[in-house]
């Protein structure tokens, strides 16, 4: 196989399109927690966790909607669907703009300082960034990879600069945001130039199909804005029950499972079309197949990761934080724990998205996030041990997997034993096709 080969490898594009601008922002973050005071630091930890959830919140579902609709489909009709992306999302950050601008009149004096920023700036922020949500979508569906690196590069190595500037010269939360605006606005401007955003679309279709996109996404929306507040709850009922600086410290480890989790989006972003197109074909049992390929193999491969990490977690979170936050090994390695439910729990929300069940989905997650809420406050109201609140995302995955799979068997016949057992296989069957270079017969289980 030729460079060329490797390079253009779907599989490897995505991986890099997660990977590359990953380690960029693990940088960052290693930049600004020392160049922050760690009460700074939370701050910023809890608007960038705003940021994102509302992010997810209004172009999760038109990204995955558009996906679903788009993947397979003749560019006219792409066109046509893309378009009506285009009209729906910014309908939605019109909305959650004047909310929170009425929000705003309604603070109190004793609110975070990263939260009262980001009442103020998201508005803006939340225009600006429509095309590079809807682009993602785009560059998604076409297979485009290559493109993704590209535009999440030129993010993050922006986030890179700024965080440079905070270690070295010590500016304020406020500047750190404020550049953070300035990086979306350029990011937006490139793709709009480039034609990535494909902007010209809005004006192909009718509302219609806004409403059809609509009907098809409001499930995905819930389903995302369920699943970020797994994640940004913790951080929001940490900083209510014990204050920034445990936020910062809750932070590192959160963190580096966010690294352990670049190779599982990317194979979640690739295989995503690849399911949805198989059910637009109607080949159920190809579809059944490559979810056992998918979610058994990255499972057992995360294991020996998994068990690396745990051993070198002292070293891994003094080197992302600084001796500061050495006491946060203890809770990263709860985390690690967790980690060995994330492949299947994704892969089976993945699958009912492409199954076309975003309902199944939402509810799926949305147990989660309420087992999840309530785990926080009892874990921070009774035991105010950060331990513990880890440790509630632990079981929280474990019921994310059950239910998964319990719900996509009324549509395809998947078990969790068979995912276990013949992802192992696959990779037995893939070592042994170099240790024995005769053996040309796949698996069985395939046949």
């Amino acid at each position: 196989m030729n460079i060329a080969t490797i390079v253009k490898n779907k599989h490897l594009q995505s991986l890099a399109g997660n990977l590359l601008p990953a380690l960029l922002g693990l940088l960052s973050f290693m930049l600004l927690a020392r160049g922050l005071s760690k009460s700074d630091f939370g701050s910023w930890a809890l608007y960038l966790s705003s940021f994102t959830l509302l992010e997810m919140i209004k172009s999760g579902g038109v990204q995955t909607a558009l996906v679903m609709r788009i993947s397979g489909k003749e560019e006219s009709e792409k066109n046509k669907t893309i378009g009506a992306a285009w009209k729906l999302i910014t309908l939605i950050s019109l909305t959650g703009g004047v909310l929170l601008f009425v929000i705003s009149f309604f603070r109190q004096t004793n609110w975070n300082q990263g939260l009262v920023s980001f009442l103020y700036w998201y508005p803006l922020v939340g225009f600006i960034t429509i095309p590079f949500n809807l682009s993602q979508a785009i560059l998604q569906s076409e297979h485009r990879f290559d493109r993704l690196l590209l535009l999440r590069f030129i993010n993050s190595i922006g986030l890179l600069v700024i965080s440079g500037v905070v270690f070295f010269y010590h500016i304020s939360l406020q500047d750190v945001i404020v550049g953070h605006a300035l990086l979306q606005l350029v990011c937006c401007a490139f793709l709009i130039v480039s034609g990535w955003a494909k902007l010209y679309t809005i004006s192909l279709v009718s509302w219609r199909r806004v409403k059809e996109l609509f009907r098809l996404g409001k499930y995905s929306f819930g389903t995302l804005a369920a699943t970020n507040m797994l994640k940004s709850a913790d951080t929001f009922l940490i900083g209510a029950f014990m204050g920034p600086a445990a936020v910062g410290l809750y932070s590192i480890p959160l963190r580096l499972v966010e690294v352990l989790e670049i190779p599982l989006r990317s194979a979640v972003g690739t295989a995503f079309p690849r399911f949805s197109s198989l059910y637009n074909l109607g080949d159920k049992q190809e579809l059944r197949v490559l979810f056992y390929q998918y979610a058994g193999v990255v499972s057992w491969l995360f294991i020996p990761v998994l068990a690396g990490c745990f051993v070198m977690a002292d070293h891994l979170v003094v080197w992302l934080g600084g001796e500061a936050y050495a006491s946060s090994a203890s809770i990263f390695r709860v985390f690690l724990c967790y980690g060995l439910f994330l492949p299947m729990d994704r892969f089976s929300g993945v699958l009912l998205d492409a199954l076309q069940k975003p309902a199944l989905n939402l509810t799926k997650v949305l147990v989660m996030a309420i087992f999840n809420i309530l785990g926080d406050i009892v874990a921070l109201y009774f035991f105010h041990d950060l331990h513990v609140v880890a440790f509630v995302s632990v079981c929280n995955a474990a019921i994310g997997i059950l239910l998964g799979f319990y719900l996509s068997r009324r549509f395809i016949y998947v078990r969790i034993s068979d995912t276990v057992c013949r992802g192992w296989v696959i990779i037995k069957s893939t070592v042994l096709k170099y240790i024995q270079p005769v053996q040309k017969e796949g698996p069985a289980w395939h046949k």
